[in-house]
């Protein structure tokens, strides 16, 4: 498993770990230290991650419940 899924996952866990009040922009603070810790991101995939949005829902590669929480990311690795 490449760096970049095994962070991924452990960044999914995580997000299912905390509690269940934690508010939406809690997914979205998580989210942009995920990725602020990709070193290069050569193809945009995270260009539509927008910070100022209250929820990560529409986000590419995010896959949102219908309450806007965070359950999935489809992340890998390109060669």
């Amino acid at each position: 498993m490449g760096r970049l899924a095994l962070f991924s996952t452990m960044i999914m866990l995580l997000l299912r770990c905390l509690s269940g009040v934690m508010i939406q922009a809690s997914d979205v603070s998580a989210l942009m230290a995920f990725k602020r810790g990709i070193s290069r991101d050569i193809h945009n995939i995270l260009g539509s991650w927008d910070p100022s949005l209250a929820t990560p829902l529409g986000w590419f590669h995010v896959t949102c419940d219908a309450a806007g929480r965070v359950i999935r990311l489809f992340v890998f690795q390109t060669r």
